[in-house]
């Protein structure tokens, strides 16, 4: 198996702010999934399907997110950036949610189709119960990109998750929203908005 394919198991990772448990899956220099599973949290509100978006400006890349959403630059659950949707109620066990990962290429020789490539073999190969929905290379504002959704399982939930990666400067531009399966459809206006808005600088 080539350097660039070669998976990482899961990881679970425990934290002394707060119980949580983050599942990801990733290959050396290519990430291709982020889970968080919020185990239990202070507070909770009800959720939005569409919500005032704020903007949010990283290094060569910027999005817009809803303003009641949570932003997490902190990095303690690893390199990417989060944005985390409210809890809806207090038995809540899953928080949805928007994150950024920024990955160096540099020496690798992947483009969008290997890209899609590994991609789409990692779910389908590591993934419980993976199954692919959508897989595209796609075309907005004279840009490509790399749009895939699949469902896995992870315990007792099953969760769907939409990703959109740009391949910029030999750096991959990952933007990805986690959800319930069952909750999907609810949040998928917001999460829409916010993948639309992903914007990475040429």
């Amino acid at each position: 198996m080539a350097k660039s394919e070669r998976p990482y198991p899961f990881i679970k990772v425990s934290s002394g702010s707060g119980p949580f448990e983050m599942i990801f899956r990733n290959a050396p220099r290519l990430v291709a999934f982020w889970i968080l599973v919020i185990l239990s949290s202070p507070g909770f509100s009800q959720k939005e399907s569409s919500a005032e978006l704020t903007d949010f400006t990283g290094k060569n890349y910027k999005l817009q997110y809803p303003a009641s959403w949570t932003l997490d630059t902190s990095k303690s659950f690893g390199p990417a950036i989060f944005f985390f949707s409210p809890l809806e109620n207090p038995e809540d066990k899953f928080r949805e949610n928007i994150n950024v990962l920024v990955q160096d290429l540099h020496g690798e020789d992947i483009n969008l189709s290997r890209y899609k490539e590994i991609t789409d073999k990692q779910v389908k190969d590591l993934a419980s119960d993976g199954e692919i929905l959508e897989s595209s290379i796609l075309r907005k504002n004279n840009q490509e990109f790399y749009r895939i959704t699949y469902t896995m399982s992870q315990g007792k939930l099953r969760v769907k998750i939409t990703s959109v990666c740009f391949i910029q400067n030999e750096k991959a531009y990952l933007s990805t929203f986690s959800a319930e399966t069952d909750k999907y459809d609810a949040y998928k206006p917001t999460a829409e908005k916010i993948l639309a808005s992903f914007k990475v600088s040429k």
